[in-house]
């Protein structure tokens, strides 16, 4: 089993840190969807200066 979240840039900083201690509690890992766009890497890379992965 995994902790399921969407993708990076549809999800605020906040949910992806709840999602990893919810995983972490659960000693659970997390599914999420990352560099599926264009548009998605240039908005992490604009937001958060570094690409999904290293997020």
């Amino acid at each position: 089993m995994r902790v399921g979240v969407h993708a990076p840039d549809t999800l605020s900083n906040k949910l992806i840190k709840q999602a990893k201690e919810m995983a972490d509690n659960l000693q659970l890992g997390i599914h999420m969807h990352m560099g599926q766009t264009a548009t998605e890497n240039k908005y992490m890379n604009t937001e958060y200066n570094m690409g999904s992965v290293n997020i």
